[in-house]
């Protein structure tokens, strides 16, 4: 589900860059994946015992499906500013970086400690 959230997160963010507005059919559908994630969330966390309901609901206030989580968004469609939505993508850039960085540093100190504990020798 994280990788619809970002195909429509990207495209929401070209809308809004090049017409000001975000489209309630891109709006309507991130409503849903995040609502959706937000249900799951709750049962990963031991908050509630049944998984949730598949609910395709993609309106800005919950339908009830799901009497357990209630999750409802007012989305501002209109009056957005588009240059700073544009600087948005720009302050992603260092945070890409870094984590970039630090998954290669996370990732080469846990391939070290596999290799010393599964007795392979040291790694190049």
């Amino acid at each position: 589900m994280l990788e619809v959230g970002l195909v429509v997160d990207v495209f929401s963010w070209l809308a809004i860059v090049f017409s000001g507005k975000l489209p309630a059919g891109l709006a309507g559908v991130n409503c849903m994946q995040i609502r959706y994630s937000v249900r799951v969330s709750t049962f990963q966390s031991f908050m509630r015992s049944s998984y949730p309901p598949f609910d395709f609901d993609t309106s800005n206030q919950d339908n009830g499906n799901d009497p357990e989580t209630v999750v409802n968004f007012s989305p501002e469609l209109e009056g957005r500013s588009r240059l700073s939505v544009f600087f948005r993508f720009v302050l992603l850039i260092p945070i890409m970086i870094v984590g970039m960085i630090w998954g290669d540093l996370g990732l080469a100190r846990f391939d070290r400690r596999v290799h010393r504990c599964a007795d392979l020798g040291p790694l190049a």
